[in-house]
């Protein structure tokens, strides 16, 4: 269903909704919500808990948060159980009891799948909020790295009692006023925070290779490097140029920041905007050209509409949505429910509609290299089964993608441009793209020197991967090196 927030006023229900509101155990509905429960909806003088007319009590006036857990449990399990209904959950607790909705939301997690239960917006930005950062972080590695302040800051802690020296201290790393100790990836004149560390991200075009690290991306055949306020949550090539806007014979980026900012790039003195707005979580490129922003809320913004018009009128409509991802022929939104929705050409994608329980999808087009244009879909399920479709133009290309299918302990699918890897929960993975092979069986060994790698991305003959370290690794021309030297 299309999701949508709790009202702030509720007067009037329907046939099968439900007012959910905070009481007292004693059951005396005399103010807030649990009078307007009491007044319109069917709640009961005297009964403190659970089901009464068209409304539904949690007690919150007991004690602390954890004492509340209990009941809001009981109340999920009751609204797994009455499917037929619709529960509209108020700010339980956030009124004359006194809690913050940063202490109630979280017990609502499980709430937050059902489509029959329908949450204050706080409640559902900050559980979103939670689930984001918590998929952000699963996989990270977390290490130390050798730092050096410099000498003129040292000699400026000579005459420091101990509380000042740490100040300061504090101060030098908060604005990167050190250098790592070892060689860092980077372009000339540009040092890598500690905190940089294991956060790369890695973008490749035709003619462009870029490299996002903390706040900063740098651009391996130009020597450029741009400074952003904030983190790089995510750099992508952007496969097609419009060509009013952005530049024709070198590669463009799109530049996902922690704010919630999308920004398109092709040097280092042109970068916009994409969007007006900052609440973005998501970015992707496909469909012709088009960018997609995803917001928080679960709606979708589309950048170069002109370039397919049908398929950005199509996305602008979708809601619920909390990860997308293209190909040149679709974008794919995964809904907070575990089903999946396809835009552009649906021909060959029907059945991932039919999908359930879905975690993490990934779509991309296949066989770039042969001119067989065609694109294809993963998905992973919460027990880590694979799910493939898609429209291979080649009978054997078919017959290899549907042996694929039955895969299990899945933990991620890893594609960039000509190379996909399966990799599973044991840090292990495995070359998938059938076009691949003739470019990519001999690097596997060098793919495998480095277990556990943070991300992959492959172009023509080069391999490149950021290491557990945080190192880059680039195999080209069947030749390891590293890529700045």
């Amino acid at each position: 269903m299309n999701y949508k927030f709790t009202p702030e006023n509720i007067t009037s229900l329907g046939r099968d909704e439900v007012f959910v509101f905070g009481s007292n155990l004693g059951g005396n509905h005399a103010g807030g919500a649990a009078r307007v429960a009491r007044e319109r909806f069917g709640a009961i003088m005297g009964q403190g808990e659970g089901m009464q007319g068209q409304s539904y009590a949690i007690p919150t006036m007991q004690g602390g948060v954890d004492t509340i857990k209990t009941y809001v449990d009981d109340f999920i399990k009751f609204a797994q159980k009455h499917s037929d209904m619709t529960f509209y959950v108020t700010r339980i607790g956030c009124g004359i009891a006194g809690f913050k909705d940063e202490e109630i939301a979280p017990l609502f997690d499980v709430a937050f799948d059902l489509p029959n239960v329908v949450l204050p917006k706080t409640f559902w930005n900050i559980i979103n909020h939670a689930r984001q950062l918590a998929s952000e972080t699963s996989g990270m590695v977390f290490h130390s790295v050798p730092i050096e302040f410099f000498p003129e800051d040292i000699e400026k802690t000579q005459n420091m009692n101990q509380k000042e020296k740490t100040d300061f201290i504090i101060s030098l790393k908060q604005y990167g006023r050190y250098k790592i100790k070892h060689e860092s990836p980077t372009s000339a004149g540009y040092i890598l925070n500690a905190d940089d560390m294991g956060h790369h991200k890695i973008a490749l075009t035709e003619n462009e290779f870029a490299i996002a690290a903390g706040k900063k991306l740098y651009s391996k055949n130009w020597s450029w490097g741009l400074d952003f306020d904030y983190d790089i949550l995510s750099v992508i090539p952007i496969e097609k140029k419009n060509e009013d806007t952005l530049t024709k014979n070198y590669g463009n980026f799109a530049v996902l920041l922690s704010n919630g900012q999308i920004f398109y790039v092709w040097s280092e003195a042109c970068l916009k905007p994409l969007f007006p707005t900052s609440d973005f979580i998501a970015v992707e490129s496909g469909c012709g050209g088009l960018i997609f922003g995803l917001h928080q809320d679960g709606t979708i913004s589309v950048a170069f509409e002109e370039n397919n018009p049908s398929v950005a009128t199509e996305v602008k409509t979708w809601e619920s949505i909390i990860q997308i991802s293209s190909s040149e022929h679709h974008i794919i939104g995964l809904l907070r429910n575990g089903t999946v929705i396809v835009g552009g050409d649906k021909q060959h994608f029907e059945d991932a509609c039919n999908w359930k329980n879905i975690k993490k999808i990934y779509a991309f087009d296949a066989y770039p290299f042969a001119h067989l244009d065609y694109d294809q879909l993963f998905g992973i399920d919460e027990d880590g089964w694979l799910y493939v479709t898609g429209c291979p133009w080649r009978k054997d290309a078919r017959q290899y993608w549907r042996k694929l299918r039955g895969q299990y302990d899945v933990s991620d699918i890893i594609n960039n441009n000509d190379a996909t890897f399966i990799r599973y929960t044991d840090g292990s993975h495995k070359l998938i793209t059938p076009h691949a092979m003739h470019n990519f069986e001999k690097d596997m060994e060098f793919i495998n020197k480095y277990d556990n790698f943070q991300f992959l991305a492959a172009r023509g003959d080069m391999v490149v991967i950021v290491d557990k370290e945080g190192e880059f690794r680039v195999d080209e021309n069947k030749k390891e090196r590293n890529w700045w030297e």
